[in-house]
């Protein structure tokens, strides 16, 4: 078996005065089978966070856990999520009421499926400053309602505010659920997956009005998503889910630069860039994520890796310190081997050295490619 260097010892945890969001060791089961696994981030006042990976990876229980929406088989078994430094897990539904809309938001991936068809969107946009402001007058709402109309670029807000949802398009939809989700300024906004039916005309218009939310109040926002264009063109900071674990947390440019675990590296492998042969086929990641009730031992990414070496299918990987910078770690043995690897910004494929594993154990293969459609972007 391959012996492997001790890694870098991990710096004691930063100053958290200016974070809006902590989450701390959080685990979250549905029945008894743990889906979120030992999940620790925070999020400092107005910066984007991005968290992505495949589907199933636990990203959406995560948002779902943080704003206590799980469903009634879901539970946090473990940990803490801390908004404003005030701890939730554990708060009664009517406790968390008062905190979800007004500190702490939710933009749901589908808006058509989010907003009540019968209902105007100006009722609707009511309903949640009502909720967090009982003595708010009808003229004040009404002036809200177009402030916030405007201000996510609905044009003619105040004729609009007596439209029902189907005679919104689906970008201007989006743009609603934004609305009503900043309707009380909540210092952290969480948006699922909120460009994905959207066209790449619309999509750029919706990440520009979660900018210009940053930009102007302040807000925090933490996008789930899988997609990495989005993260390159909009976020901060990334974190890379696998298996309901966080496995890489970066600076959004780091991680485009030098991804430091397989799993980031093979998603970013997968990408079209600009300079690929229209003939070469797109990296895909081989197999698929384990299911939760049967994770492997060690990594779980593991029987996946190209860059496995015996003792990643036994021991569990410690966090590992990449480069000089104390905000870039990866769980993987060889995260600076990995992260040493090609820049995926340029080469058109960042396949492993060709002989970077130590003596007695052969070199990892290039990540294997074939006419298949990619999966690693889903």
């Amino acid at each position: 078996m391959s012996t492997l260097t001790p890694p870098a010892a991990l710096p004691a945890p930063t100053d958290t005065t200016d974070s809006v969001l902590e989450v701390e060791n959080l685990h979250v089961a549905y029945g008894s089978t743990q889906v979120v696994r030992d999940v620790s981030f925070r999020v400092r006042r107005a910066e984007k966070v991005g968290i992505v990976g495949e589907s199933g990876s636990g990203k959406s229980t995560l948002a779902l856990a943080i704003v206590g929406l799980l469903a009634s088989n879901g539970s946090v078994s473990s940990g803490a999520v801390r908004v404003l430094g005030r701890d939730t897990v554990g708060l009664s539904d009517r406790e968390f009421d008062r905190i979800r809309g007004r500190d702490l938001s939710l933009v749901f991936q589908d808006p058509l499926t989010s907003l009540d068809p019968v209902k105007t969107i100006g009722h609707q946009i009511a309903e949640v400053l009502k909720e967090h402001t009982p003595k708010i007058s009808r003229a004040r709402i009404r002036e809200r309602s177009i402030e916030l109309l405007n201000s996510v670029g609905v044009s003619d807000p105040a004729s609009r505010l007596n439209q029902y949802p189907h005679e919104y398009s689906g970008g201007m939809r989006q743009r609603v659920l934004i609305a009503i989700a900043i309707a009380n300024d909540p210092a952290v906004l969480i948006a699922d997956e909120p460009t994905t039916a959207l066209d790449v005309t619309t999509q750029a218009q919706v990440l520009e009005v979660l900018d210009s939310l940053v930009d102007r109040l302040g807000i925090s926002v933490v996008l789930i998503t899988h997609d990495l264009g989005v993260v390159s063109e909009f976020c901060d900071r990334v974190l890379v889910m696998y298996a309901g674990r966080v496995v890489e947390s970066s600076p959004a440019a780091s991680l485009f630069a030098h991804a430091s675990h397989p799993y980031s590296l093979a998603l970013l492998d997968s990408l079209p860039l600009p300079g690929r042969s229209r003939s070469e086929p797109l990296a895909w990641i081989p197999g698929a994520p384990p299911a939760m009730t049967d994770l492997p031992t060690g990594c779980s990414f593991s029987p996946r890796c190209t860059w496995a070496v015996d003792a990643c299918s036994v021991v569990a990987p410690p966090k590992i310190m990449v480069g000089a910078a104390d905000d870039h770690w990866s769980e993987c043995h060889r995260a600076e081997e990995v992260a040493a690897a090609a820049p995926v910004a340029e080469a058109a494929s960042a396949a492993p050295p060709e002989s970077p594993a130590p003596a007695g154990d052969p070199a990892p293969p290039a990540t294997p490619t074939d006419d298949r459609t990619p999966d690693a972007s889903h």
